[in-house]
């Protein structure tokens, strides 16, 4: 009935205002200004069901988007491996994890739930999909130029897939983690994205151990041999001079293995360059302390939305009085709170079981008293906390208590217990009474059928400001519970389980609060498994290090300076997801760095050969996954819903500062201060460990002899 209604009126004002959307566009996006000539009325509406409906047609034409990533990312691994084959390859090894990890998110995990922020999910994994293709594709491109590597496909294969797979899996482990860590959130879309994410690169890691290799076996004898812009056999000469070219490194490769190792070997560079990073990472830090979460919530659309619009616009200028400003809260008796022990995390329709005191009973005459009494507390408590103005907690008590008194008089008060329950109803329905029926809860007797009283409440407007943020509203909230509190140790049999709520204000509270918990128990398992991984993968304690240093870099610096100084955001949920998405995606970079480093041939004995190995063997995987990840992430920009757009910037930049930090920042501490040799190995600490552990259990041994001899002799 109301999609009949509204329908033909919608067609109407499309119509009336020329507003036309399109297959990525919201009709809802074109100015509703009259179209005459010097016109400035516009004119807005709104209504819930145009509301959802048209949500539904912006997270549609947003996930459209998703095919224009896939297309860009496509056609920029075919022009970085300069082979069609080798993209369309790897573009479907991503395509084919997202349906397979969406069955084992639904069928194997048996999670129902399905929002808009697993979207996300998609132009994550094309970033980081492309990445273990160039990893691989790189591998096996640079067997042609190592010595140790025979020309036979077998042999080129075979050290391809060993150093590949083995970066590979760390990057993929290391992500995988660091979205799991958001598994862990009561938040359930946060929770639902961080499985998703990680279900798809673990899938991703699968897929591609599994199909490129037989990729790389059909582009060797195939394909290797074609030009890439066309599918069609080169001349002899030039399969003679690509041969030739192959052996030598790439324009990227030459880039870093030259120019760029040059200029970071000089000392006055690399010391001016590390003091650089060392004063942006203190200053960043100190930006991150500052985050606070929202005071409000977030913003769906963009300020051209006509929903949006309305919001920001209508609901303030008009619809808003002073008391709207304040946040109300209700002081209840008789209920105990929500049963959720039987609810699923995953079933938002679901509310839990409502619980009641079996002991209320508010018609004993002392029980009539105290409720007053409490009215007359509510209304002077004073507060102490920065969240409430003038020292007061409330500004105004609506107290049914107080109006019943008034209506059976001040000598008939308390009422009698025998008659009590027949006034309060006569009085709820009566005239006067009748505007406190929401304070007086009445229900059929399960047996009898007759009205029973199972909870009364008072309703206050408290002198908070509506959308404070956590730090603000947790301690007017703590200030009402010990108010409740102190009530319920001096009230009498029945009335002992007063409880307050604010509803969405306390709501939205616990909410921030939770955001920031997750971030930093997210941040700090990531960072702590990002380190074992690192030591494991590389084998060597002293570049784990390193590379955690450049991780935390990035984090700071995406968080404190992105978020905090440039954008102005606070810690809401696309900040969370990013502290640890930051940390899986900068990690990538630092592991393929690391590990070059450390596997570097044998003849290379410095810190600097060995860095300049590892630039030169690694930069051009790092900048080609850096770029497809930003061409993925950049789609968002043009998405409608502004939690996408926004997510684009943290993307963007996490990228460019994970590849800042890791290129840089990396290279010169390990120039500097890089092991060599046998130094800072996992194998040579935990020898040294264990040798020291035998000569402390030597030396304790021979200290319990020398003490067993001298209690001998004593005793002789």
């Amino acid at each position: 009935m109301l999609a009949s209604f509204l329908d033909p009126i919608e067609t109407a004002l499309f119509r009336r205002y020329g507003m036309r959307g399109s297959f990525v566009s919201s009709p809802y996006m074109t100015s509703t200004r009259e179209r005459a000539k010097g016109a400035t009325l516009i004119t807005r509406w709104d209504a819930e069901f145009l509301r959802e409906r048209d949500s539904a047609r912006v997270i549609a034409s947003d996930l459209a988007w998703a095919i224009a990533s896939i297309a860009a990312v496509w056609l920029y691994m075919a022009f970085n491996t300069r082979s069609l084959f080798i993209a369309t390859c790897g573009m479907f090894e991503i395509l084919v994890s997202f349906p397979i990890a969406l069955l084992i998110y639904r069928f194997i995990f048996r999670i129902p739930y399905v929002g808009n922020i697993q979207a996300l999910s998609i132009f994550i994994c094309l970033g980081i999909g492309a990445d273990d293709v160039f990893v691989y594709f790189d591998a096996f491109r640079q067997s042609a130029t190592e010595a140790e590597v025979g020309d036979a496909l077998f042999d080129r294969l075979m050290y391809s897939t060993d150093r590949a797979s083995k970066a590979i899996f760390v990057t993929s482990f290391t992500t995988t983690g660091a979205f799991l860590a958001t598994a862990w959130s009561p938040i359930t879309p946060l929770a639902a994205f961080g499985i998703v994410s990680a279900t798809m690169i673990a899938v991703l890691f699968v897929v591609n151990v599994l199909l490129f290799p037989a990729a790389l076996v059909l582009f060797a004898r195939y394909f290797e041999n074609m030009t890439w812009r066309q599918f069609l056999p080169a001349s002899k000469e030039i399969n003679e001079s690509e041969i030739v070219e192959s052996k030598e490194l790439g324009r990227v490769e030459r880039f870093f293995h030259g120019p760029f190792y040059q200029t970071l070997r000089r000392p006055f560079v690399r010391f001016v360059t590390i003091g650089a990073f060392t004063a942006m990472f203190i200053v960043a830090a100190r930006f991150c302390v500052r985050l606070e979460t929202p005071s409000k919530i977030e913003r769906w659309y963009s300020s051209k939305h006509l929903v949006q619009q309305f919001s920001d616009r209508d609901q303030t200028a008009f619809l808003r009085s002073d008391d709207d400003l304040v946040v109300a809260v209700d002081v209840f008796w008789g209920l105990l709170g929500v049963d959720m022990s039987s609810v699923s995390q995953w079933d938002l329709a679901s509310r839990g079981r409502l619980q009641l005191d079996e002991s209320f009973d508010v018609s004993a005459e002392v029980s009539q008293v105290h409720i007053l009494n409490s009215c007359l507390t509510l209304r002077h408590a004073s507060c102490s906390s920065r969240g409430c103005r003038d020292g007061r907690l409330t500004r105004d008590v609506d107290c049914f208590m107080e109006a019943f008194r008034d209506y059976v008089g001040e000598e008939n008060f308390p009422v009698p217990r025998d008659s009590f329950l027949d006034e309060l109803w006569e009085f709820r329905s009566s005239s006067v009474g009748s505007r406190y029926a929401h304070q007086i809860g009445f229900r059929p007797n399960k047996n009898s059928g007759e009205p029973e009283l199972f909870f009364v409440k008072v309703s206050t407007k408290s002198t908070l400001m509506h959308q404070a943020p956590a730090s603000v509203s947790r301690g007017v909230h703590d200030e009402f519970e010990g108010l409740i509190r102190n009530l319920n140790e001096v009230a009498p049999d029945g009335v002992k389980s007063g409880s307050q709520t604010a509803y969405v204000a306390w709501t939205w509270m616990r909410m921030q609060e939770t955001l920031v918990d997750n971030t930093f128990q997210g941040i700090s398992i990531c960072f702590c498994m990002a380190f074992v991984v690192l030591c494991i993968s590389t084998g060597n304690v002293l570049v784990a290090s390193i590379c955690s240093v450049s991780v935390a870099g990035v984090v700071v610096s995406v968080l404190g300076i992105g978020v905090y100084r440039v954008m102005h955001w606070s810690l809401g949920i696309r900040e969370t997801i990013a502290a640890v998405i930051l940390i899986g995606l900068s990690v990538d970079y630092g592991v393929h760095l690391g590990n070059a480093y450390v596997e570097a041939p044998a003849a290379m004995k410095s810190r600097g050969d060995r860095t300049q190995y590892a630039l030169a063997t690694m930069g051009v995987s790092i900048v080609a996954s850096a770029v497809t990840t930003v061409i993925s992430g950049s789609i968002l920009w043009l998405c409608t819903l502004q939690f996408f757009a926004k997510f684009a910037f943290l993307i963007t930049t996490t990228i460019a500062s994970s590849l800042v930090w890791a290129l840089v920042f990396i290279s010169l501490l390990l120039i500097t201060l890089g092991p060599e040799g046998e130094d800072w190995k996992l194998k040579t600490i935990c020898g040294w460990i264990g040798e020291r552990a035998c000569i402390m259990l030597e030396k304790l041994k021979n200290s319990r002899l020398e003490e067993s001899s001298r209690t001998r002799g004593s005793r002789k």
